[in-house]
């Protein structure tokens, strides 16, 4: 895979307050309902995580990200009529698709309708719930961009916005179909916006499990840019879910050194480096390699990297060349 910069991050959505495109569609008004905003606690009792969720029946199953409740000791669901009801326990749930339904306290719920994922198509407008933790904010509406191959799975890219805060959240197409769920990435400038089809819900597998003894999030996706042009989602899993030889790496062609150190930045153990620029910028960097005429450049402490023109680079005082 050929790639000039990629970032990884954890997913995690909110959708903007704001329209993307056109008029306001035909909304059934029964797509408010049927969205749920998650909070995670530890044994304390203290939050620590929030997403968003959606009702798959009358029963209160709720569909969410894995990683919104993994970690979590309890959590529970409040709908946009104010309504709160405890996860009781996860029914379906594969941490390599970062997707779950749990079952939760509240009966009589008003479930989404499921769409057929495999009939999106670029150019098809979307919209997603401006679900903010205060159920304020009105429905988003934009465009499907791509259907974009992640590993051996499929993202929609669209231009619905999304920001953190709101992971795991529908995104209907114009007759009120789910066809996505919600999932973002690090924002840098670009319409990194994407969801995962609806259809791998039929993947999970079923399980009997209380939030507590979910494992960790198996799966990150990271986005490969080209001169700020998406070119391919790169995919990582956990070695423990996945076996080796079906990672996505990330490029590591031509490992670079820095001036202080003596080990190729694509191992690990390395001590971060300063990258040298000639506008007189510097980046600390834990990594970096060289691909062409670009060097991708892991900034210290981040799940990331941005490739720049070796041009811009102080090459002979940054690395030992």
């Amino acid at each position: 895979m050929t790639v000039a910069s990629a970032l990884v991050v954890t997913l995690c959505v909110l959708l903007s307050p704001a329209w993307a495109l056109g008029e306001r569609p035909e909304i059934p008004g029964c797509c408010a309902l049927s969205v749920v905003t998650i909070m995670g606690f530890d044994e304390n009792l203290e939050p620590i995580s929030s997403g968003t969720g959606f009702f798959l029946n009358t029963r209160g199953h709720v569909v969410t990200n894995h990683h919104v409740l993994a970690g979590a000791s309890t959590a529970v669901a409040k709908t946009t009529d104010h309504r709160t009801g405890k996860i009781l326990e996860v029914i379906q749930d594969d941490p390599n698709l970062d997707l779950l339904v749990a079952r939760t306290s509240l009966k009589n719920t008003t479930p989404v309708v499921l769409g057929n994922s495999d009939r999106v198509f670029p150019g098809q407008s979307v919209f997603g719930l401006a679900n903010s933790r205060n159920f304020q904010g009105p429905f988003i509406r934009g465009q499907v961009i791509a259907i974009r191959g992640a590993g051996d799975m499929e993202l929609i890219q669209m231009t619905v916005p999304v920001l953190p805060g709101s992971s795991g959240g529908p995104i209907f197409d114009l007759s009120g179909q789910v066809i996505g769920v919600a999932t973002a990435f690090v924002d840098l400038g670009q319409n990194l916006n994407f969801a995962l089809p609806v259809k791998y819900l039929h993947r999970l597998k079923p399980v009997r499990q209380g939030i507590s003894a979910l494992p960790p999030v198996a799966t990150r996706f990271g986005a490969a840019l080209r001169n700020k042009t998406l070119v391919a989602i790169l995919v990582t899993r956990h070695p423990a879910s996945m076996p080796p030889k079906t990672q996505d790496p990330m490029p590591q062609d031509g490992p670079l050194l820095f001036s202080r150190s003596r080990m190729p930045l694509n191992k690990t153990g390395v001590q971060p480096g300063v990258v040298y620029f000639k506008s007189g910028k510097t980046l600390l960097c834990d990594r970096a390699w060289r691909h062409g005429k670009t060097v991708f450049l892991v900034i210290h402490g981040k799940d990331f990297a941005v490739g720049y023109p070796e041009s811009q680079i102080e090459m002979t005082r940054s690395f030992s060349l």
